[in-house]
């Protein structure tokens, strides 16, 4: 969450958390979903206002690092204890940006399909969609009912509102 997100998409995330959280416990999973949040002192107007950053460019992209992977690796780094390891779950796709597509190609897959973590060395990243169309996602999520009850309708829908009916 890097807390600039309007109150629907604020309000959607918490019933999907709340929904996965509730499926696990009822049948068992022993997986429980977090919303991370940059600490108060990285967020976007701390640095804005309190610290003067011009607004995040294609140049001068701050709030990825700190806003969404600082907090991503503190959870993970957290958790992960001595020996273990984990598996981090990325939404990207290739054909989200020319940029996207760059980053992605330079990363070697290594054993199924994963890639090791540039900063989390016992960390690997799988990116499932990597290779689908925005169309790709779209037709997947409204031809199949979601694992935990949401509606990908509703989500549909918000996408839908946001990006002026298209």
């Amino acid at each position: 969450d890097t807390r600039v997100e309007i109150p629907a998409v604020v309000e959607r995330v918490s019933a999907e958390l709340d929904a996965m959280n509730r499926i696990s416990i009822e049948q068992r999973l022993r997986i429980t979903a977090h919303l991370l949040k940059p600490p108060a002192e990285q967020s976007f107007w701390v640095n804005i206002i309190g610290r003067g950053y011009p607004p995040p460019n294609r140049t001068f992209r701050w709030c990825t690092q700190r806003m969404k992977i600082d907090p991503v690796s503190d959870f993970i780094r957290s958790r992960l204890g001595h020996w273990g390891e984990a598996i981090i779950l990325l939404g990207a796709r290739r054909g989200e940006s020319g940029s996207r597509a760059q980053t992605l190609g330079v990363r070697v897959k290594k054993e199924h399909g994963l890639r090791r973590h540039d900063d989390l060395p016992r960390c690997w990243i799988s990116t499932p969609i990597e290779e689908l169309s925005t169309y790709d996602v779209w037709e997947y999520l409204m031809e199949r009912p979601n694992p935990w009850g949401g509606d990908n309708q509703g989500l549909f829908q918000l996408y839908k509102d946001a990006s002026g009916g298209e």
